[in-house]
C-alpha cells in the first residue's frame, strides 16, 4: 500500500475545485465488482486505473500522459459517485463537508 499522502487519488481531492471529493478507500478502487462497467465508459481505461491506484509505469510522450490524466479524473469522479452511497463513502463525506465548511472563507 502506498503513502495516503503521495497517492494519485489523494492529490485528485486535494487539488483546488475538488472540495467536495473524499478519498476512495484503496481496497475499494482495487475491487473488480466495484469498477464493474466503468471501462466501457472511460477511454484508456487501465492506464487510467493504474495512475489512479499508484502503479502506472508506462513511458508515454506528454499529450498521451495528458489523456490518460483526463481519463484518471473521469474514472475516479465514476468510482467516487458509487463509492460515497457505501456506508463507509458517506461517513467519509460527512467528515469531508464538515471540513470544507469549517476551512471555507464565505
Amino acid at each position: 500500500m502506498s503513502d495516503p499522502l503521495t497517492r494519485h487519488s489523494y492529490q485528485f481531492v486535494t487539488s483546488r475545485g475538488n472540495e467536495y471529493f473524499c478519498d476512495v478507500d484503496e481496497e475499494y478502487l482495487t475491487d473488480r465488482f466495484n469498477l464493474t462497467g466503468l471501462n466501457t465508459e472511460v477511454q484508456y481505461y487501465q492506464y487510467a486505473l493504474d495512475l489512479i491506484t499508484d502503479v502506472f509505469d508506462l513511458e508515454c510522450d506528454d499529450e498521451m500522459r495528458e489523456a490518460i490524466e483526463r481519463s484518471a479524473r473521469h474514472l475516479y469522479g465514476l468510482v467516487h459517485a458509487r463509492y460515497i452511497i457505501t456506508t463507509r463513502g458517506q461517513h467519509k463525506m460527512v467528515t469531508t463537508i464538515h471540513l470544507v465548511q469549517h476551512t471555507t472563507k464565505y
